[in-house]
């Protein structure tokens, strides 16, 4: 009797050994700290670097010439003031190289993110900016050989397609851009009155494409543009934008 008694109670003990070491379990903590914020108020190196540590707020127009080159790490945010624009010119060069895990994200600097859905308010008229316009030296209407203009892969555009003297630059245009130019997986969210991705002559090839939310085309194509695509996906919504109306999911003559 007595060593049934001792056994029950040598189990009982472990069980509540087992329950006061398992209870006592810390629970994993993890902490997220606000990334440093670095404004970009001018450009006049050869090369800038925007690294993924780091947060840019842009507070004036970015361009690049001929000779200077735009590097972008994976994972970088890119915050742009209102009706601002990033421009790479002929003989200029942009390398953003994105990951699944860590894309490489344009927005405007005046919106915060919110959970669900964000509808169209007039406030997007007032705060949205340009786009980023790439230009190439593709002959327009002529076939040439491979040139090249950098790398976009892996890269997110928001809230950008805003009017500018009634005109309306698309979210991401591609001027006169050469084969040997890389564009892909790129998507185009939220565009507020402009096309989301135009390609302007050139032959560079393109895959993976989104234009989610456009308040104006999806897709425009013109001047001669002889390049190929795949993977493409237009995604209409009616709660963005939606006095706008006329955008279609693919526009232009070529």
């Amino acid at each position: 009797m007595k060593q049934k008694i001792l056994v029950h109670s040598f189990v009982c003990i472990s069980f509540l050994l087992v329950i006061l070491l398992t209870g006592c379990k810390k629970d994993t903590i993890f902490k997220t700290y606000a990334k440093p914020q670095t404004v970009i108020a001018s450009n006049s190196g050869d090369t800038l670097h925007l690294h993924g540590d780091t947060v840019y707020v842009l507070t004036t127009n970015l361009v690049i010439s001929a000779g200077q080159v735009l590097i972008i790490d994976a994972g970088t945010l890119i915050k742009v003031n209102d009706r601002l624009s990033i421009v790479i010119k002929k003989g200029g060069r942009i390398e953003a190289k994105g990951t699944a895990i860590q894309p490489i994200v344009f927005t405007s600097s005046a919106f915060k993110g919110t959970p669900g859905f964000i509808s169209y308010t007039s406030a997007q008229f007032e705060h949205a900016w340009n786009g980023i316009e790439i230009d190439g030296n593709y002959p327009s209407n002529i076939d040439s050989t491979s040139i090249g203009t950098g790398i976009l892969n892996y890269v997110r555009i928001e809230f950008a397609g805003t009017t500018n003297n009634f005109s309306r630059t698309p979210c991401l245009l591609l001027q006169d851009i050469g084969s040997g130019t890389v564009i892909e997986n790129v998507q185009v969210s939220y565009s507020v009155a402009a096309t989301s991705i135009a390609f302007s002559g050139g032959n560079v090839n393109a895959r993976n494409l989104v234009s989610y939310a456009s308040g104006g085309s999806d897709l425009y194509l013109q001047d001669g543009y002889k390049g190929m695509l795949q993977n493409i996906l237009a995604y209409r919504h009616p709660y963005f934008a939606p006095q706008l109306g006329s955008g279609t999911s693919v526009a232009g003559v070529l």
